[in-house]
């Protein structure tokens, strides 16, 4: 079973990190949001191979220990294991995966969530991975648990440079960053900005499930406002 785990993820990421043209990454300078457990510094004398080799077998026995009793009892050992494939295995795809993977374990497993150390670790994956086919899997990860937990201040901040890149470029392929910033400022009571987000979404993605949401959106906004005038604030 072991060996079909291991072949099977061989030719999977492989294959993704293949298609997406994805070459080592370059080493991330340290800062102070990176996670304490991440060795920035750290010299790696193994080839991209041999990483690519031994973080797969790494890998694997991260979904041995997932399969032995209760997962939530395992936490710690998974945490663990993602944490060493990053650190000894850095240009390896795996550890982009161990990224992803450890992000939302904090996020969604651990109870009380290990935010801190999440958000650390997103900002390090994008400063060290700038170019990772998994950017747009960790992000929706990390929005929809503030969205979930109403942090609606961390969502507009997290979500905020994408809206930047849209105003100064006019590129908007999805409407998910979009949705998320105008759901922030509507419930940060901020009609203005939320009501001109949700008119784009409207315009721009008519069949998005989104919009759905932003036409609802807009009626609650306009309601607001009436009974803002008719009380003469």
């Amino acid at each position: 079973m072991r060996k079909i785990h291991y072949l099977f993820l061989m030719t999977l990421f492989a294959s993704l990190y293949s298609c997406a043209g994805v070459a080592p990454a370059d080493r991330a300078k340290s800062g102070p949001d990176t996670p304490s457990f991440i060795e920035v510094n750290k010299e790696v004398d193994i080839s991209f191979e041999e990483q690519q080799k031994l973080a797969f077998e790494k890998f694997n026995e991260i979904l041995e220990v997932s399969q032995e009793g209760d997962r939530l009892d395992q936490l710690g050992k998974m945490a663990g294991l993602y944490i060493e494939i990053i650190n000894e295995y850095p240009d390896a795809h795996l550890a982009q995966e161990s990224c992803m993977r450890l992000i939302s374990l904090y996020l969604i497993d651990y109870n009380p969530p290990k935010e801190k150390e999440a958000i650390e670790l997103d900002i390090y994956h994008r400063s060290r991975y700038p170019d990772s086919p998994l950017r747009n899997a960790i992000e929706d990860t990390v929005m929809r648990y503030f969205y979930k937990k109403g942090e609606w201040k961390e969502l507009q901040e997290y979500v905020t440079p994408h809206i930047k890149d849209f105003i100064k470029t006019g590129e908007l392929r999805t409407p998910v960053h979009l949705f998320y910033y105008s759901e922030a400022k509507f419930n940060l009571n901020d009609y203005k900005e939320a009501y001109k987000g949700y008119k784009i979404i409207i315009k721009r993605f008519p069949k998005s499930r989104d919009t759905s949401v932003a036409v609802k959106r807009i009626g609650t906004i306009k309601m607001a406002v009436e009974m803002e005038k008719r009380n003469g604030k």
